[in-house]
């Protein structure tokens, strides 16, 4: 797998994209030594903690490696950190989001786990997810006027949760905006 990425070029940063999301950044450091690594910057010390890395770089200093298609925007109104992506294609917008917004088929199987995303309305299906901000965002309100206002600069044609499956909004991003515009 990770000599396969030669044949597209140089990997030149890796991304750890949120204080949560960082396992298996050491073993692409490993084969990457060179690559500079980044992650949102209020999470930096836990990802330096728990994959026993050091120098990792806020997403701000990226910008000189990504170039002008590729975003890496660290999200306000967070505690622990996490990055919106947005790449520009020739079909259009795409936006990565890590925990703040999921796409999921079906509840977890976990009883508790199935109760609280249920009593949360944070799944199945395209969700805001309520049970992240308890303990990963300042201010949940605050957040989603930022969404909603990111999402009027740039409205993505399609939408890559890390949790669940990819959803195609064409020219609906209607879809989306009710998420950061519910309770």
């Amino acid at each position: 797998m990770f000599t396969d990425l030669h044949q597209y070029g140089v990997v030149r940063a890796l991304v750890a994209s949120s204080a949560f999301h960082h396992l298996g950044l050491r073993e692409w450091n490993k084969w990457f030594p060179n690559a500079a690594i980044f992650a949102p910057a209020q999470s930096i010390a836990r990802v330096e903690r728990q994959a026993k890395l050091h120098g990792i770089q806020p997403l701000a200093k990226a910008s000189s490696i990504t170039g002008p298609r590729l975003e890496l925007i660290d999200m306000p109104h967070y505690k622990t950190g996490e990055v919106l992506v947005r790449i520009k294609t020739e079909r259009g917008l795409v936006w990565y989001v890590t925990d703040i917004v999921m796409n999921m088929r079906a509840l977890p199987d976990n009883r508790i786990m199935r109760l609280v995303f249920k009593l949360t309305r944070s799944g199945p299906g395209l969700k805001f997810n309520n049970i992240a901000p308890l303990f990963m965002v300042k201010n949940k309100g605050e957040l989603k006027r930022w969404l909603a206002a990111e999402l009027d600069k740039a409205p993505p044609q399609w939408l890559i949760p890390c949790h669940g499956d990819i959803v195609e909004l064409g020219s609906n991003p209607a879809r989306v905006r009710r998420l950061f515009t519910s309770s």
